[in-house]
């Protein structure tokens, strides 16, 4: 029984890299699959992969470029892809493993056939024999620019070069890289706040028609509306597995919006105690949580190869500056002395509401209560510093 799951185990890992490896026949087809987005955040975008079929050789196989290493530890990739240096790898799989998994997850898969030539299919087919070799299987991996979708992409665009005349969808140049992962996060309003609050204002950029195609349904919908030559870029398309799109609105307690407001509610209240100790206990841990926040967004700024974290407004709120804050609440004599500096600072945060829209970045709404809770905050401590004044 040992010798045979070795001998099954060693079929799985050879035969793929044995089809690959053969030529194809006329009649081969590469189709574009896609499938619909599923509950994990890294499956709220969908997924994109390339099919493969050839009936004289019984090939049957997905290139999925969706693969990655996740490392000896859960620290390690977590690091990694924090870093910016998550690589992902093309695997080769049979059609049947490929959607079983989209079959056990009720994911509905779609399949768009390519009107390629002879000629096109052995470029393309070559390129990703090329791909295949172990020293060319991994890549650098970036959302936006560098993922499932695009390879795919870039690779058909660079078999049917100048005789593609591409489908102009109506959000190209109208839209930003923002705006369009948010139509998924909607549904994951904490991931969807921890995206917004690390991501820079390049992401605010409108993007270009291909460069919509980074989102596999964005994709999908442009390949088959195309145009090859005189004829269509898509020969046939159909449903491999077909399942609702189930998608369920959180409810307002599920919210990030709901608890800060409630932090809103309570630094609030506390303008109206005269127990500095409560204050100082509040204070402590709120700023000390706005300067990791800061910490965090200026790691991504500037520790990372992440081409989309830098230029991040949102340190104008969680900033470092904010650890100092409860070293001055802690000591009078110190707190004394910085009250024109707690005005300066609520002013700054009260304004920063005001003039929201002006910012060169789009901010998550999500932050609104946490800036006006700063403002307060900062307002109190300076009319705390006052009344000390006059009392002396």
């Amino acid at each position: 029984m040992l010798k045979l799951r070795f001998f099954l185990l060693g079929c799985w890992i050879i035969l793929p890299i044995l089809s690959i490896s053969q030529p194809l026949s006329p009649q081969a087809k590469f189709s574009i699959l896609t499938c619909d987005p599923g509950a994990e955040v890294y499956a709220l975008h969908g997924h994109s992969a390339l099919r493969v079929q050839d009936q004289r050789t019984n090939l049957d196989m997905v290139c999925n470029w969706g693969v990655f290493d996740p490392g000896d530890s859960q620290l390690e990739f977590a690091i990694s892809f924090a870093k910016g240096k998550m690589d992902y790898l093309l695997e080769i799989q049979s059609f049947s493993d490929f959607i079983y998994l989209y079959q056990v997850e009720e994911r509905a898969v779609r399949e768009l056939e390519l009107a390629l030539s002879i000629p096109q299919k052995k470029l393309l087919w070559e390129s990703i024999q090329e791909n295949n070799l172990p020293k060319n299987r991994a890549y650098r991996y970036d959302f936006f620019f560098n993922n499932c979708a695009t390879i795919i992409r870039d690779r058909i665009a660079n078999v049917i070069a100048d005789s593609v005349k591409w489908y102009q969808h109506s959000q190209a140049g109208s839209v930003s890289f923002r705006s369009l992962i948010d139509e998924n996060l909607y549904v994951q309003p904490w991931s969807d706040f921890g995206i917004d609050f690390s991501l820079g204002a390049k992401t605010d950029h409108l993007v270009s028609n291909s460069e919509l195609m980074f989102l596999p349904l964005k994709m999908e919908e442009i390949m088959s509306k195309s145009v090859i030559g005189n004829r269509s870029l898509v020969t046939s398309d159909r449903v491999i597995l077909d399942f609702p799109f189930k998608r369920e609105n959180p409810s307002l307690t599920q919210t990030v919006s709901f608890l800060f407001w409630i932090i809103l509610f309570i630094g609030a209240g506390i303008l109206f105690l005269k127990w500095d100790l409560v204050a100082k206990l509040f204070d402590g841990i709120f700023f000390t949580i706005l300067g990791l926040g800061g910490i965090v967004i200026l790691f991504l700024w500037f520790g990372t190869e992440h081409t989309t974290t830098d230029e991040n407004y949102n340190v104008l709120w969680a900033n470092p500056i904010h650890f100092i804050i409860p070293v001055f609440l802690a000591f009078k004599k110190w707190r004394n002395r910085f009250g024109k500096l707690f005005l300066a600072l609520s002013i700054f945060y009260f304004l920063f509401v005001l003039f929201w829209y002006f910012l060169p970045q789009e901010l998550n709404s999500a932050a609104r209560p946490i800036i006006l809770t700063i403002g307060l905050r900062y307002y109190y401590w300076f009319r705390r510093t006052k009344s000390h004044a006059v009392s002396t």
